[in-house]
């Protein structure tokens, strides 16, 4: 029997997709107390305790799942085809606000057949895996909202505190919005983040508020099927418009052919940011079980080594040395995931993760 999630949960687990990047900061203010630790000294036991496991058990423990565990429940939920099953949805919504919501049924009409679609695709995504990923980013998200939301974390770095309430899933346009903003980009300066492109800038961080708050309520509505009650249907316009409307100025501060070309930018990037990005116009080019041949890289490049990729490992083929050989030895270089890359000479055959 399949576990039949709740519209809510689905609803919820955007917004914590969205808003991930807390996570990461909160684990910085965690490493942040082991190197001033003086300056911690007026922090409450319990919110120690959730610097403690930030610092020790992330990623080993299913309450504080890593950045990448994270990717791997959300990435497969809210990816590109997410994106492209509520591009109709939300499109039909900007077009019925923006060229004039008299309730003309030529706009009506186009906007509830994108909502059933969009339900249609939700619905396909319930079950186990939504009340599984729910389950297992819930710990790690609510502990992270937690150090943030303490006043005696905002008072380490002279700043004050995030606002109350529902902070930060609550998007009200009204200046304890922009007070949580401002501690999350100081944050970030005080821990040196902010050398990390892209930035997470005060209004970077109020898009991505807008976003989870706007995207949530238009799932919610869809899967409530708003779009049968007049008021509960504008109601879903107002909300699919103002998410539209995030996302797309959200992209636009978006530098896509940097995030084509630099992984490291594009790692930095939110899930809701990556998914945005249309793909590279060459296509995606993936060198894993090919072998290049060591001989063959010395004739045509002149260089005396080459590399052979086995599964996602890119070894060093040539006469490239390692730096961990001795002279003379029949050696094998490790690799930091299990796996060692042969050498073909004596000293030789680094092996570098790809």
């Amino acid at each position: 029997m399949t576990t039949q999630a709740q519209p809510s949960t689905i609803a919820v687990l955007y917004q914590r997709s969205v808003l991930d990047p807390l996570i990461e900061i909160a684990r910085n203010v965690a490493h942040d107390s082991v190197q001033r630790p003086r300056h911690y000294r007026a922090i409450p036991d319990n919110i120690a305790a959730l610097l403690e496991g930030f610092r020790i058990q992330t990623g080993s423990s299913t309450k504080w799942l890593s950045a990448m565990q994270r990717a791997k429940l959300f990435s497969p939920i809210f990816g590109a085809a997410f994106c492209s099953g509520s591009i109709g949805m939300r499109i039909a919504a900007l077009a019925f606000v923006e060229r004039g919501s008299d309730g003309r049924q030529d706009l009506l009409d186009p906007l509830r057949d994108a909502a059933a679609g969009f339900r249609g695709y939700l619905n396909a995504l319930q079950g186990r895996t939504i009340t599984g990923a729910d389950a297992e980013t819930e710990p790690v998200f609510r502990s992270a909202v937690e150090v943030l939301r303490s006043e005696a974390v905002a008072r380490v770095f002279g700043l004050p505190p995030t606002p109350g309430g529902d902070w930060p899933l609550a998007w009200k346009p009204d200046s304890g919005l922009f007070d949580g903003a401002y501690l999350i980009e100081e944050l970030q300066r005080a821990l040196k983040l902010d050398r990390i492109h892209p930035a997470m800038t005060q209004h970077r961080f109020v898009l991505l508020q807008r976003v989870a708050h706007y995207g949530s309520l238009t799932i919610r509505g869809v899967l409530e099927n708003a779009d049968d009650n007049k008021d509960a249907l504008q109601a879903l316009v107002r909300h699919a418009y103002g998410w539209e409307r995030a996302l797309q100025e959200l992209l636009s501060r978006i530098d896509v052919v940097r995030a084509w070309k630099d992984p490291k930018y594009r790692q930095n990037l939110c899930g809701c940011e990556k998914a945005l990005i249309e793909p590279h116009p060459s296509g995606e080019v993936d060198l894993t079980d090919t072998p290049l041949d060591p001989a063959a890289a010395r004739l045509r490049v002149g260089l005396g080594f080459s590399t052979m990729t086995i599964n996602s490992i890119c070894c060093c083929t040539g006469d490239l040395p390692c730096p961990q050989a001795s002279e003379g030895s029949d050696y094998c270089c490790p690799t930091n995931t299990g796996f060692t890359c042969p050498s073909t000479e004596c000293g030789s055959g680094c092996s570098i993760p790809a």
